[in-house]
């Protein structure tokens, strides 16, 4: 389900709760509206608010680290590659060769992304029909003929195993990490919250309008977060920009 859909879903639920409220208000007895039955509500709807307010804050901190985590495993990634294409230029002509299938890695990381961003986040999809080229292969056919083009070649082979590592990351990381239970538990506080306000507010275009906005804006934070913690899918996304530098790269230093 996309996060628009989650989002929608979501206004519906808290804005129909706060209707509800406003509707049993009608039809309970006058001694459940006194003011030591809404006191003790609103007391109630205290504690609420606040586990609610704090698990919201928290979600959305851990989205955001979480979208964090991704993009720069992307600019690691990429920096790692040209590097890579560096140690190329300094091994000198004999591995001149290697440049064409190091161009076909990053053209295969940039492929894949493509494919998350069109199709959403399925690792069988991003692992089908996409050119498989190994970093470590790539470097292990280099020839060095003294012991600085030894050093080149093992600074090579580190960091092609610190880049297959990254790129696995990413598509390990493809997925939302955010759980089911804890996003239902989240939307049934806010759930109560607005029930409990629709219990305790006359019913008015005003109110209702309140309830709205109010509803919107809760609704704003849960897509803000899920946004953040699906960065491959959506509209807020993680940038393929360093990698089409490193291709850029790569290329310039033909």
């Amino acid at each position: 389900m996309s996060v628009v859909a989650i989002s929608c879903i979501t206004f519906i639920l808290i804005f129909s709760s706060s209707i509800i409220g406003l509707l049993v208000q009608r039809i309970l007895p006058d001694s459940h509206l006194s003011d030591k039955s809404l006191d003790t509500l609103k007391a109630s709807r205290g504690v609420v608010i606040f586990v609610a307010a704090l698990t919201l804050g928290l979600l959305i901190s851990a989205a955001k680290t979480s979208f964090d985590s991704k993009t720069d495993s992307i600019r690691l990634q990429s920096a790692k590659l040209v590097s890579l294409g560096r140690i190329l230029n300094d091994f000198g002509p004999s591995a001149e060769d290697m440049r064409i299938p190091l161009r076909r890695y990053i053209e295969d990381q940039i492929d894949r992304m493509e494919k998350v961003f069109n199709k959403g986040a399925s690792f069988d999809d991003v692992l089908k029909s996409v050119r498989i080229v190994s970093l470590r292969s790539i470097f292990s056919g280099l020839r060095p003929s003294n012991k600085e083009q030894e050093f080149l070649k093992s600074s090579a082979l580190n960091l092609a195993n610190e880049t297959e590592e990254l790129r696995w990351r990413v598509y390990e990381e493809l997925g939302s990490h955010l759980q089911l239970p804890v996003f239902c538990v989240l939307i049934f506080w806010l759930m109560c919250i607005f029930f409990s306000l629709g219990i305790a507010a006359p019913m008015n275009y005003s109110i209702i309008s309140g309830f709205v906005l109010s509803s919107l804006s809760m609704t704003g934070a849960i897509y803000l977060m899920l946004e953040l913690d699906m960065p491959y899918k959506g509209l807020i996304t993680v940038s393929i920009e360093p990698l089409t530098i490193a291709l850029k790269v790569l290329n310039l230093t033909e």
